[in-house]
This record gives structure tokens, C-alpha cells and sequence, in this order.
């Protein structure tokens, strides 16, 4: 390997040499022609020192480049101005073997090639013509905008950024570990999520991590999932403890945005308050509600707010509308945009506070350093770290920020649109993933035979599509009878729910005409006994003349003793009939309808009076 750098080490020193030696023949030539070039810098008559020369070559190494450029494509002129002997080559002589139309068809695209790159040649060393005529000035403005283009080479911004520019990840809880404990007996960082997963599990509650790391000493865990990072947002059921160790549980102070929401087309006759006190009445768990700002005039406006609660996020989201006074406004998912990379710590753009080369972090606001120890007074005057400017370092006043979301955003959708990049949604929910047939998943194959085919192909492939044709028919006919059995099945479940209800009503009746009859069975003796201990004796002094109506009070009495007999033998007679199995009548036994009828209508008529 030593070698090898040796050996590179002394030809690029020949070369560094041998282009000085041309350059200072080149310097000497144009001093003796100066009528043949344009150098209008350079005194001929003056005389030469070979060492100033060098020494001014050397402070200026650009002009030494261009005088190399020019020395290497002096030849190719003199080949320009040398005249073509003939536009195409000589052929070569064919044998009488290769008389033949394919050889000749060869011969033909032979000359048809070279006559081309003959003509590439020439348009080659045309265009080489006024770049090696150019004056030697010139070629200190192209050395001029050879920095520009690398600058535009290097200004291609990292792919990280442009992965952290689509990524709409959600945020991350920490966990703190008690400080008193050592680090080598805290719980590695997948032993800790696997720990914390089984709590959750037994909570009821189903977590999955999607990402397990650290945060300086603090565990760090994500998910990927809405409904996930919902419930561990809102429950308290988080350990304590974890192997012993106790840990402090920091949530995300910010709801993110894959919960933000928009009310679009609102007029602008609702201001501002008026529209933020309408959504808060639709919505319960609303926060920051804002206009959408843009950089043109419209007709209407659009609110942005985000919506903490999942249940209420999605069911707003499946509602798709709300009203905002008399109007109903249409409501869309917020789609974010590309997120720009920068600094929390000096406020620019490029790189994240991890890879910040300052020593103490500035204001957000007024850029001052904030120093450990000392209280920072924000002077509020807003101040660009990007171009010094009179706004705030992430504004879109700024025109370096304008200008980086621009390239951001050109270079995403390139890298989108190249395959390199895809944007990166979090879930609403865990899809499981089912078999479903679809129409022409597996189409029949195209006939690729040409001509007549033999009968015995012929019937086999008239089979097959026979078959196929009489497969697609079962399955159609198959689905046709799972969706009849689910109605019928869903039909039978309504049924049997409606039976239940009759039964329970039933059962209600059944109960409350049993305690009327018990009631009925303990009330008539009563009032027989009544009949005969109190007011049959008074009847029998003629109390106020009422030993006349004797036979009447007897009558009575009987009536009571008669109705305590039926009430008796005809509930028991009833609840017999009721277990008991209706009887089957024969033909000849069947009752008319007419009789129903009458007796029907007869009942009406009591039931009106």
C-alpha cells in the first residue's frame, strides 16, 4: 500500500511539473504570437522572468488551469481546421461468398455507424472551437462560477432530513429512573418495555411498543398507533416500579398532529370567537383552535384545532361535518407538512441540537446566550438566526426559510416519486389482515396458440374454461346462500328477541293474576263473614226497617259463596288447561269461522261499551 502511494505521490509530482513546463512555454508563446490569441492582459514586449512567473502562477492557480485547458485543446483545433479527405470510409473488398442480401444489409449498417460517429466527431471538435478560442480572461470568470456549482452540489440536503421531513411519527413518553440507584442495576431498555407491556396487559389494557430506546438516562418508548398512544395518554394505571426501582412517568406536554382537525369553508361573516365558541360547543375535548393563515385572499376561512379524545376524533371524522351557526361546514383530517430540521439550541437550520457547536444555548426570540445560573431577560425583539433579520428564526418571512422549504419540498416529492421515500402515517388501528376474494384475481389465461390446435388441446382447454366458468357460478351461488343464511340468522335473532319480551310480559301477567286471585280468595270470606256476624243480626232486630229486605241480603250472600266456588275451581281448572297440551281436533271436528266471527264481534261491541 506504501507503494502504491508512493508511486501516485511521484506521478501526480511529474504531472504538477510537466503543467508548469507548459504553462511557462504557453506564457513565452503567447508573448511571441500575440496577434493569433486574444490575451489582452499579457505585455509582449516586455521580458519575461521564468521565476516571477512561477511565483505569480502559484499565487493564482486558476490562471495556470486555464492555460492547461487551453494547451490540451490546441490540438483538437488544429484537427478542426485540417480538411476531410472523404465523409465516409473505404469499404473493404467482398468475396464472392459474401454476395449475399444479409451480408450486404451488414455492410450497409457498417457504413450507416461510422458515418454517424464521423459526424459526432465533427459537431465534437466544432463545439470544443470557441471554448479553446476564448481569451485567457475568461477563463478567471468560469473558474468564478465553479464554486457556485459546487456550492449547489453540496446545498443537496442530507437524506436524514428528508426522512425526518415525511416522518409525522408521534410523540414519545420517557421514563426517569430514581437517581439514588446505580446504573448498572437498572433494567436494560427491551427488559423494561417487556416489563411494562405484561403490566398493561394485566390492566386490561393491549400495548405494543414500536420504538424502544434511551434519552441520555431516560427510557424512551413509542408507539405507532392512535388508539395505543390514546390510552396510555389517559390511563394512570402505570407502574410504579419497575424491578424493584421506582421511575417517574413523563408524558408528552403537546397533543400531536395526527389529532388535528380542520373546519373548512367557514364564511366570513363568524369571527373568530364566534366560530372557536361553536366548535367547543360540538366538541368537548377541543384545544387550540386557530385560523389557517394564507398568503392569498379568500372567501372563506379554515380553523384548525385538535381533538384529545379518540372516540370523539373518530366519530367527528365519520360525521364529517358540523355546524357553525346556520352552516354546515365539512371536516377533514390536518395534513401536516414537511417538517424542517433545525436547531433548539441556536435556532438554525440544518442540524439538530445534538450536533449543536455552540457553547450555551440562545433565546428563541432575541438570540442572547442563556447562561447556566444567570436569569435570562428577553429584550422581545425578535431577531432571524438565519439572516439577522427584524422576525423570529423559523418565520416565514424569512427568505433563507422560504427557500429551504422550497428545496425540502422539491427533493421529498423527487425522492417520493423515485421510490427511495414514503411517507410515513401513523395508524389508526391494528387491521387484521382477511382473505377476500376479488373478481379477477385469477383470470384465465390468454390463448397463446396460433393456428388450428388439435382437438384433443381444443376439448381440454373448452373444458377447463367450462370448469372455470362453472366454478365462478358455484362460488357465486355459494355466496349467494351464506348471505341468505345470515339474514335469516340475523331474522331469527330479531324473532327470538321479540319472544323474549312477550315472555317476560307473560310471565308479569301470570304473576299479577295470581296475586289478584289469592287477593279475590282471602276478600270474599271476609265479606261473607261481615254478611253474617254484623249485618244479618241487625237485619234480624228490623233496625230501621231493613228486616224487610231479608231475602235480598241472603241472595247477596249466596252470590259471594257461589263466586268463591268459581273463582276456585275455575283458576285450578285454567291452570291445568294451561299445561296441558292443546287437544287435536279432527276434519269433521274443526269449528266454522261464522261462530268466530259473531262471537268476536260481540266482544267488540262490550269491550265499546
Amino acid at each position: 500500500m506504501r507503494g502504491g502511494i508512493n508511486s501516485n505521490y511521484r506521478s501526480n509530482k511529474k504531472s504538477q511539473s510537466s503543467i508548469l513546463q507548459l504553462n511557462t512555454s504557453a506564457i513565452n508563446a503567447m508573448g511571441q504570437n500575440n496577434n493569433r490569441t486574444n490575451a489582452k492582459n499579457i505585455n509582449t514586449t516586455a521580458a519575461y522572468n521564468l521565476e516571477e512567473m512561477i511565483a505569480y502562477i502559484r499565487q493564482n492557480p486558476n490562471i495556470a488551469l486555464g492555460i492547461h485547458h487551453h494547451l490540451t485543446e490546441a490540438p483538437h483545433l488544429q484537427q478542426l481546421h485540417t480538411p476531410i479527405e472523404a465523409s465516409t470510409p473505404q469499404t473493404p473488398k467482398r468475396n464472392l461468398d459474401s454476395s449475399d442480401s444479409n451480408d450486404a444489409q451488414i455492410s450497409k449498417q457498417q457504413r450507416v455507424l461510422s458515418n454517424r460517429k464521423q459526424k459526432e466527431y465533427g459537431q465534437m471538435n466544432v463545439s470544443t472551437a470557441p471554448k479553446a478560442s476564448l481569451p485567457l480572461n475568461n477563463n478567471i470568470v468560469l473558474d468564478q462560477h465553479q464554486p457556485q456549482i459546487s456550492e449547489h452540489q453540496q446545498g443537496r440536503l442530507p437524506f436524514e432530513q428528508l426522512k425526518r421531513a415525511v416522518s409525522s411519527n408521534l410523540p414519545c413518553f420517557l421514563i426517569e429512573y430514581d437517581q439514588d440507584v446505580n446504573s448498572k442495576n437498572r433494567p436494560s431498555d427491551i427488559s423494561a418495555a417487556s416489563f411494562l407491556e405484561d403490566h398493561f396487559k394485566q390492566q386490561g389494557i393491549s400495548i405494543t411498543f414500536s420504538l424502544v430506546g434511551h434519552s441520555g438516562i431516560k427510557l424512551k418508548l413509542g408507539v405507532s398507533n392512535k388508539e395505543m398512544y390514546a390510552a396510555l395518554i389517559s390511563t394512570d394505571k402505570w407502574p410504579a416500579q419497575i424491578n424493584n426501582i421506582n421511575i417517574t412517568v413523563i408524558k408528552p406536554k403537546f397533543i400531536p398532529d395526527a389529532f388535528a382537525l380542520v373546519v373548512r369553508y367557514i364564511p366570513l361573516q363568524y369571527n373568530e370567537e364566534y366560530v372557536k365558541e361553536e366548535i367547543e360547543r360540538n366538541l368537548q375535548s377541543v384545544e387550540n383552535v386557530r385560523r389557517i393563515q394564507y398568503h392569498f385572499q379568500r372567501r372563506t376561512n379554515d380553523f384548525r384545532f385538535v381533538v384529545k379524545d379518540l372516540r370523539e376524533y373518530n366519530s367527528t371524522i365519520k360525521l364529517g361535518r358540523i355546524s357553525i351557526g346556520n352552516t354546515l361546514c365539512t371536516i377533514t383530517p390536518f395534513l401536516t407538512g414537511n417538517r424542517m430540521t433545525f436547531c433548539t439550541r441556536c435556532w438554525c437550520l440544518g442540524h439538530m441540537r445534538d450536533k449543536c457547536e455552540l457553547e450555551n444555548p440562545r433565546c428563541r426570540i432575541c438570540l442572547e446566550n442563556l447562561i447556566n445560573g444567570q436569569t435570562h431577560v428577553c429584550l422581545n425583539r425578535a431577531r432571524c438566526a438565519q439572516c439577522n433579520g427584524d422576525h423570529q428564526s423559523l418565520s416565514s418571512e424569512c427568505n433563507k426559510v422560504v427557500e429551504y422549504r422550497s428545496e425540502l419540498k422539491a427533493q421529498v416529492n423527487n425522492a417520493i416519486s423515485s421510490g427511495k421515500l414514503h411517507r410515513l402515517i401513523p395508524q389508526e388501528r391494528t387491521q387484521s389482515m382477511e382473505f377476500q376474494t376479488k373478481q379477477n384475481e385469477f383470470p384465465s389465461l390468454p390463448q397463446c396458440m396460433s393456428g388450428a390446435t388439435p382437438w384433443k388441446l381444443a376439448s381440454s382447454q373448452q373444458a377447463t374454461t367450462t370448469n372455470i366458468n362453472g366454478s365462478e357460478d358455484v362460488t357465486k351461488m355459494l355466496i349467494s346462500i351464506n348471505q341468505n343464511i345470515l339474514d335469516m340468522k340475523e331474522y331469527t335473532h330479531r324473532i327470538d328477541e321479540k319472544l323474549d319480551r312477550i315472555n317476560d310480559k307473560v310471565n308479569q301477567t301470570a304473576l299479577d293474576t295470581e296475586l289478584h286471585q289469592a287477593t279475590l280468595e282471602k276478600l270474599l270470606p271476609i265479606c261473607a263473614s261481615i254478611v253474617c256476624d254484623f249485618i244479618w243480626p241487625v237485619m234480624a232486630q228490623n233496625v230501621a226497617g231493613l228486616g224487610d229486605k231479608h231475602s235480598q241480603l241472603q241472595k247477596l250472600l249466596s252470590n259471594v259463596d257461589l263466586l268463591l266456588r268459581d273463582l276456585k275451581s275455575d283458576y285450578s281448572a285454567r291452570r291445568k288447561r294451561s299445561t296441558s297440551p292443546p287437544p287435536q281436533l279432527s276434519p269433521s271436528q274443526q269449528p266454522s269461522k261464522s261462530p268466530n266471527i259473531t262471537t268476536n264481534i260481540e266482544l267488540d261491541q262490550n269491550m265499546s261499551k
